[in-house]
């Protein structure tokens, strides 16, 4: 017979025969011990918590069987495990080691390692979404397993451990929670010079979760068809900041009677998909011609 260290192990006896006695007991060393009959010709006896090797013999209606051997082995199971962070650089964030923590909660491109201290394993799996990783996990020594991946998405992970004698009991279950590099915020407000028409006057904020890289304006003349020109304007890597811009026309741009098309657009320092933008709302600005300047004379 095979039982698990530290569990409860369950045995069953069964007698055959024209007379079934009543009664039947279990001698553990000096120990006699009543079997609980099922009502069924089965009697029953739980080793709470086994913890060593035994040999056990029955005893009923005056006669005794033959020594049967209980076999004591140990599951696989997880004695502690390290995981490590190595964060997308351009986060500019340290890296990190934690120990006996399986619920993540990471940046969308960290690379994690984990490193896995066994007891009584022989082979180490690691399942992610209910998808088996086929490729071999690497082995510091006989009980220390190691893996590294990196996740694009929040994901489910299992570690199954397995021994020659079977497999861990309990399932050991968590998850990585990986959290997307946010698109910029750009929040804006403008002046238009409806004086001389020489200028348009713009302040706002900028916010992002890690960075900022670019910020241009964006502009056209309406009746035109080509494509937009843009100016850079200077703003810092921060991920909130304020700025302001004063935006003079030149004598390319001050056409009587012509109207302006204008934009402003803002990237953030993503490292992992490129960096991604959010542009405002398209604006206007009418220079009048020469009869509305007589009438607003």
């Amino acid at each position: 017979l095979k039982a698990f260290r530290n569990e409860d192990f369950a045995l069953t006896l069964s007698l055959d025969g024209e007379s079934i006695p009543a009664t039947a007991y279990l001698i553990d060393r000096d120990r006699r011990i009543k079997l609980s009959p099922d009502g069924e010709g089965n009697f029953t006896h739980t080793f709470q918590k086994i913890q060593y090797d035994k040999s056990i013999r029955f005893e009923a209606a005056g006669y005794f069987s033959s020594e049967f051997d209980i076999r004591v082995v140990d599951r696989p199971d997880l004695k502690s495990f390290d995981v490590s962070l190595q964060y997308p650089a351009y986060l500019g964030r340290k890296n990190e080691r934690l120990s006996n923590t399986g619920n993540l909660q990471v940046p969308e491109g960290t690379r994690i390692e984990w490193l896995f201290n066994t007891l009584a394993t022989d082979s180490l799996e690691l399942v992610f979404n209910g998808e088996p990783v086929h490729e071999k996990l690497t082995e510091s020594n006989d009980q220390v397993y190691g893996y590294k991946r990196e996740l694009s998405k929040t994901t489910d992970y299992e570690i199954r451990m397995f021994n020659e004698h079977g497999s861990n009991k309990d399932e050991v279950k968590y998850r990585v929670f990986v959290i997307k590099d946010a698109y910029p915020e750009i929040q804006l407000e403008q002046y238009q010079d409806t004086t001389l028409f020489s200028f348009v006057a713009f302040r706002g904020s900028l916010q992002d979760d890690y960075g900022l890289s670019n910020l241009r304006l964006y502009y056209r003349l309406k009746n035109e068809t080509d494509s937009y020109s843009s100016v850079p304007i200077s703003i810092s890597a921060q991920p909130n900041q304020r700025f302001y811009y004063q935006w003079d026309f030149d004598s390319l741009l001050y056409e009587q009677g012509a109207t302006l098309e204008y934009y402003m657009r803002v990237w953030d320092n993503d490292g992992v998909n490129g960096a991604k933008s959010t542009k405002t709302a398209t604006y206007t600005f009418k220079i009048p011609g020469e009869d509305e300047i007589s009438d607003e004379i």
